[in-house]
């Protein structure tokens, strides 16, 4: 019909020990930390026909409980960390960008799935590039190769599959 929404299909264990015990740290074994049930399926993030015409979770802070730094002080406890931005942002410009140009195809869902650009590595190396500076005479000749690799690399974390077929 044209609609289109983020409806995680999920039991999420509810526990409210959370602020009590560090839920990523190892837990007591005296029963104290046990799950209370599940996080009913109303209070699971959702969304429907957002106003972009399109949604992009890419395992970021999908209902802003990491916003204030304390995963711990909501009304559940969903997670302690999140995808810092960099995958989001791309997927995001690519959706931007197909959403302006022709719309969406099985074909552009798969290019932006395929995508490999690292933009944290093409946020960082070239800060760390100028840093060293291209003129250092001080480079080993195994430092010189490395330096020269990651000046010339085009920020492709290529997973080494070619294609849709991981055969």
């Amino acid at each position: 019909s044209g609609a289109i929404g983020y409806f995680p299909n999920a039991l999420v264990p509810n526990r409210p020990w959370a602020a009590d015990f560090a839920p990523w740290h190892i837990l007591p074994g005296d029963g104290s930390a046990e799950w209370d049930g599940y996080i009913p399926a109303a209070e699971i993030p959702r969304i429907t026909n957002p106003e972009r015409g399109f949604l992009c979770t890419s395992n970021n802070d999908i209902n802003g409980s990491l916003m204030d730094g304390d995963p711990t002080n909501d009304a559940y406890y969903w997670y302690f960390d999140r995808a810092i931005g960099y995958r989001a942002a791309r997927v995001d410009d690519m959706l931007t960008t197909q959403l302006g140009n022709r719309g969406f195809s099985m074909d552009s869902m798969k290019e932006i799935q395929l995508d490999v650009l690292g933009l944290y590595a093409a946020d960082i190396i070239p800060k760390l590039l100028d840093i060293i500076g291209e003129d250092n005479l001080n480079l080993t000749v195994d430092a010189q190769t490395v330096f020269e690799y990651f000046r010339d690399w085009g920020y492709a974390l290529s997973s080494g599959l070619a294609g849709y077929d991981a055969q």
